[in-house]
């Protein structure tokens, strides 16, 4: 699994290192190993979540609130593009959680929300906050075709997609539902999708702030 990684970063640290390359290749260059250093992180991310649920960081404090922002502006281009408005209504939700996972977590929420969609004049809306028992929540709520109660459960399992027509869209990988609850459910929190009438979802996430002990699974 690490192998393309590595391969990739190489290819990209020679290509800058070479007396013929130009400042857009500079430019491009540093963004790629952005790009794969962040790979790299979520890669570690996700093999200590298959190892062992304990071996999470659960000890640094982030903030469900900065981490939507940050999803936002990483895909304000791609939603654009897709004539889809984004919104947000964002207030602090600190916890104690693995930020490269949670991250992760928020921008597939936000990928799947875009991919999903209904091309121009789409709406993708996003809040964040504490909930009255100290959880810290985040709900992301888009328009989109309707889905049937009996399709929900289904778009948590790996490789599974809506089945109405996206031929004119770029494939997803189906994994991306799977590992928010996947690492959701590391945390110790829930995850729920809701139909809403005339099209679309409500994924809701909740998570407790600070870091708990994992039920002994003997």
């Amino acid at each position: 699994m690490r192998t393309p990684l590595t391969t990739a970063k190489a290819l990209v640290e020679v290509a800058v290192a070479a007396s013929t390359s130009s400042e857009d290749v500079h430019r491009l260059g540093g963004k790629l190993l952005t790009v794969i250093a962040g790979q790299e992180r979520l890669l570690d991310g996700l093999l200590a979540l298959a190892y062992s649920e304990t071996t999470l960081d659960r000890d640094t404090r982030v903030d469900l609130a900065e981490l939507a922002a940050a999803a936002v502006h990483a895909y304000g281009d791609k939603a654009r593009d897709a004539g889809i408005e984004l919104r947000t209504a964002l207030s602090p939700a600190p916890l104690y959680a693995d930020p490269v996972l949670l991250g992760r977590v928020v921008h597939n929420l936000v990928d799947n929300a875009i991919r999903y969609n209904v091309r121009h004049r789409g709406r993708v809306t996003i809040h964040s906050g504490l909930e009255p028992d100290g959880t810290a929540a985040i709900s992301v709520t888009n328009s989109g075709p309707v889905v049937e109660a009996t399709e929900v459960e289904s778009l948590f399992e790996p490789f599974r997609r809506l089945r109405y027509d996206r031929t004119r869209r770029p494939r997803g990988s189906g994994l991306g539902l799977s590992i928010v609850r996947a690492v959701v459910r590391a945390h110790l929190g829930t995850v729920r999708a809701d139909p809403r009438e005339g099209g679309g979802l409500t994924l809701h996430v909740r998570i407790p702030t600070h870091p708990m002990t994992p039920p002994d699974k003997r």
